[in-house]
């Protein structure tokens, strides 16, 4: 019996030291790849933004001139405070009917025009016919070609206003891709274009969604 036992205790020995030697062979490991934000990441994006619309068909004209390059903008609307270009029928009426009438003579003159409430020197209300309101100096300055050539009295001011304002933008591109898309927009004369790097980008705009659309002016 000692001797069987001697036997066994001598095979033990050999395997332990064999699998000193020759351990078994470890699992598999599970690869898993973690994406580590790189430093300056943010910096390297670019848009590119267009000038402010005032006026909403000039805002939904670049829009649809955006789509035709192939270029789905981000619509960036809020509302500014903006200088405008006013022209106004000098009159100031008590009856809303009456400017309306005054309004459509000046329609059939070839003018767009539309009867606003204002509040006269007393502080009632009162109504004016308004020729239009324009932001951009070059419209202006062709309304006022327009209303010399009636022959008819006109009001013209700058003032300020509170206005629903439209901007366009890409999304974040490389600087390759929004060069290459800003200098498109420069070429066929769309929208004063801007080239701003990510951060600035969100620093002026973000978390200002689209609103509804309101315009008063061009």
């Amino acid at each position: 019996m000692s001797r069987v036992l001697g036997w066994i205790a001598v095979a033990l020995a050999g395997w332990l030291a064999w699998l000193a030697w020759n351990p078994p062979p470890a699992p598999p490991l599970s690869v898993v790849r973690i994406a580590i934000p790189q430093p300056g990441h943010e910096a390297r994006r670019w848009r590119v933004v267009t000038h402010r619309f005032v006026w909403k068909k000039g805002a939904d004209a670049m829009r649809a001139r955006l789509l035709a390059l192939g270029i789905e903008p981000i619509v960036i609307s809020r509302r500014e405070d903006v200088e405008v270009h006013a022209f106004d029928d000098p009159r100031l009426f008590a009856d809303r009917n009456k400017a309306s009438r005054i309004a459509e003579d000046w329609r059939k003159l070839g003018v767009e025009a539309a009867v606003i409430e204002v509040e006269d020197e007393a502080g009632n209300s009162a109504y004016r016919v308004a020729l239009g309101r324009f932001y951009l100096d070059a419209y202006a300055r062709e309304q006022a070609r327009l209303l010399d050539g009636t022959g008819m009295p006109y009001r013209y001011e700058r003032r300020t206003m509170r206005l629903r304002t439209w901007r366009f933008a890409t999304p974040a591109l490389t600087r390759a891709e929004a060069e290459r898309i800003w200098k498109a927009l420069v070429e066929t004369g769309l929208g004063e274009p801007r080239l701003i790097p990510e951060r600035e980008f969100r620093r002026l705009f973000a978390a200002k969604p689209a609103g509804p659309s309101s315009p008063a002016a061009r």
